[in-house]
């Protein structure tokens, strides 16, 4: 689903353009949601990722940093042995 998500960010940007849409969100509560998504993939790797718990609004595109989130926790999470060695 994330691959699919990033395809159309990206061809909706070749195509006509990233709309930002800017919006008053609590970005901790995002964080939150990405990390429960991401937590399978993390768990089948034995690592364990924690959200800090707290509060924090910012004025941005929630689907922008949404994407951004996700793809820095995947990463993460994907190379996250070879940061070991």
């Amino acid at each position: 689903q994330n691959t699919l998500e990033n395809l159309l960010n990206w061809s909706l940007s070749q195509m006509e353009g990233i709309r930002t849409e800017k919006s008053i969100f609590d970005i901790g509560s995002l964080i939150s949601e990405v990390v429960s998504l991401a937590t399978s993939s993390a768990d089948r790797k034995h690592i364990k990722i924690e959200a800090i718990q707290q509060e924090v609004t910012v004025l941005a595109d929630m689907n922008q940093v949404s994407l951004i989130l996700r793809n820095l926790i995947k990463n993460a999470v994907k190379f996250f042995f070879m940061f070991l060695k």
